[in-house]
């Protein structure tokens, strides 16, 4: 989980994205839009992404899923962004 979860930073980071780091199986991510619109595209392409809250609307918190779970989310967030 650790090293899916540090290399998930590490794209993330290669994107230019802002995310709150954790030791947790859990960040969040600032995608500088509205979450809800970002986590309909990461459903869209079969990736279920967690919550937004409306004191945090462009904020979603993400769970470190497996290598494979990561890695699929790193792919949706280069199609994206």
């Amino acid at each position: 989980m650790i090293a899916a979860r540090n290399a998930t930073f590490d794209h993330l980071q290669n994107k230019g994205l802002s995310y709150i780091p954790s030791d947790a199986n859990m960040f969040m991510v600032d995608w500088k839009r509205p979450a809800k619109d970002v986590v309909a595209l990461f459903e869209q392409n079969d990736v279920a992404i967690g919550r937004s809250w409306d004191i945090w609307p462009t904020i979603s918190r993400i769970t470190v899923g497996s290598a494979a779970n990561m890695e699929k989310f790193c792919s949706v967030v280069d199609k994206i962004i």
